[in-house]
């Protein structure tokens, strides 16, 4: 789905352009304004959206084989939940205490990449323990026998649950000058509703209104896709965010590339430009005046041909395949002779 999208992406960027421009076209001075607008993101955020991604997926797929090879691994029994005792997975928990903190960090990285990542982790590091504490308090309401503790448990959860999004509300308000920010909003609403979907669950679970069997599946079924998908969001609009960068910079060079061919073309002067073979790359009206000779008929092809003559001609040829000598050292104070 993100490489569909990044294609459809590019397609539409691709399409914005007006007049006979086109991506495959290659001028050096367009190429290097690209590169280094490349450059730029990816200093901007770097290897750290993919590694936090890598690490998410990485910690799911291990927590998941390992509930599904040890039949369930290491549990615990809920005495106090609605209908009958149910099982505890503590590897479900062991998963979520991470991968949450980590989903909550890749959408805080969205907002203040600008910032780098060791202050984003300061910045954000209240409500990765806060959503680390929720997740271990979840698993600490289910497994001890007492109704009181497990009430009180129960509201501390809540209560550490709305803390973080209030947090990150107030992180996205506070950033609403960042690219793409609609598309980051959604994000973060996303991983609210995924979030709260789970809530929903497991409180469903909790009071005996759905099945052991089914619970597990469900999660199970929206580690590996629900969750997994907010990383493949970040992907895309840091996809977006780069290709508008390169788009913008590709346009700025191209403007002033025919800024200056339109100012050498009205020049009052003679005024021709050549690579750094001596070969013609363009060539003003007043040259044409001049010499008698079009763009269209020098173009790439040696000066030499048209502004130099007999003997010139060919000192000129030997000068241009002499070998460029070292200038001698000398003292830079010491007057010439």
């Amino acid at each position: 789905a993100c490489a569909v999208v990044t294609v459809g992406v590019m397609g539409v960027v691709s399409s914005t352009v007006d007049g006979p421009i086109r991506w495959t076209e290659v001028d050096p001075e367009v190429a290097y304004h690209c590169r280094s607008a490349v450059k730029n993101q990816l200093r901007l955020h770097g290897a750290s959206d993919s590694m936090l991604v890598l690490a998410e997926y990485g910690f799911k797929f291990v927590c998941g084989m390992y509930i599904y090879l040890e039949d369930g691994g290491i549990m615990h029994a809920d005495q106090l939940a609605w209908g009958g005792p149910r099982p505890v997975y503590l590897g479900r928990f062991i998963q979520w205490g991470t991968t949450v903190p980590i989903l909550i960090l890749i959408s805080n990285c969205a907002f203040l990449a600008e910032i780098g990542m060791t202050k984003t982790i300061q910045r954000s590091a209240p409500a990765l323990l806060l959503a680390s504490s929720y997740c271990w308090a979840a698993w600490l309401m289910e497994v001890t026998p007492s109704p009181t503790a497990r009430w009180l448990l129960l509201f501390l959860v809540l209560f550490d649950f709305i803390v973080v999004c209030i947090d990150q509300t107030c992180l996205v308000l506070q950033h609403s000058h960042v690219s793409s920010y609609n598309a980051k909003v959604g994000m973060i609403v996303y991983q609210f509703v995924t979030f709260t979907f789970y809530a929903f669950l497991f409180t469903l679970g909790r009071f005996n209104m759905i099945g052991t069997t089914n619970e597990q599946m469900m999660y199970a079924y929206m580690d590996a896709t629900i969750k997994v998908f907010q990383g493949a969001i970040l992907a895309m609009i840091r996809n977006w965010e780069d290709l508008r960068t390169i788009r913008h910079w590709w346009m700025e060079a191209v403007t002033a590339k025919d800024d200056f061919e339109r100012l050498v073309r009205s020049a009052c002067v003679p005024i021709f430009s050549v690579t750094p073979e001596g070969l013609i790359s363009s060539w003003n009206d007043n040259m044409t005046t001049l010499t008698g000779h079009s763009l269209d008929t020098v173009r790439d092809r040696h000066m030499s041909e048209f502004l130099f003559g007999g003997e010139s001609h060919d000192a000129f040829s030997a000068l241009l395949a002499a070998p460029v000598e070292p200038p001698l050292s000398r003292n830079p104070w010491q007057p010439f002779p």
